[in-house]
């Protein structure tokens, strides 16, 4: 996922599951996790605020 806000109505199976936490937010490896900060969605009322994470070999920081 990049650094920007993701459109709500075009989100993937693969984003789904990196935003519920199933996936590696960076990669999409479905190793064990660690928290990554936030991913963010567009919704018709505004933004919605997702808590990511990433797997061992992926930075938590800046954008992919």
């Amino acid at each position: 996922m990049r650094a920007r806000d993701l459109d709500g109505q075009r989100l993937t199976t693969e984003l789904r599951d990196r935003l519920h936490g199933h996936a590696c937010a960076r990669c999409g490896g479905r190793g064990k996790l660690r928290p990554a900060g936030y991913a963010y969605v567009r919704m018709r009322g505004g933004r919605h605020g997702y808590p990511v994470g990433v797997c061992g070999g992926c930075p938590t920081w800046g954008a992919q």
